[in-house]
């Protein structure tokens, strides 16, 4: 293994790593209800940029099969269920997968577990 794909193979070990640790509190913070996140004002331009990715996926109106790649806690999933026949969630945690899958609890949701880089 070079250098280089040492360093990107601790990277990647790092992130998933991280993704994992923040499992808990990720959709807290995704929320902005964390008690380290600022108030209501500091916190407007999350909302306000958020709003039109919000916006844009549900325009989307993806019907059909969706392989949703690093599905996280399933904030995505839960959007992409309005339209969708039937959803595949890809994440490298497990911990994500269990939020994703106690928020969807839906039968058409279909979840791996798979490293995306290996």
């Amino acid at each position: 293994m070079s250098n280089e794909e040492e360093i990107t193979a601790n990277l990647l070990h790092e992130m998933a790593a991280y993704y994992r640790a923040r499992a808990p509190e990720y959709d807290a913070w995704f929320a902005r209800r964390e008690e380290r996140i600022d108030g209501p004002t500091e916190n407007e331009p999350w909302f306000t940029e958020a709003s039109p990715v919000f916006a844009a996926l549900d325009g989307l109106n993806m019907g059909g099969h969706v392989l949703e790649l690093a599905a996280g806690s399933g904030i995505w999933t839960e959007r992409l269920l309005r339209t969708a026949a039937n959803v595949t969630a890809v994440d490298v945690a497990p911990e994500m997968l269990a939020l994703n899958r106690a928020r969807n609890g839906d039968e058409r949701v279909r979840y791996i577990l798979a490293d995306l880089f290996a």
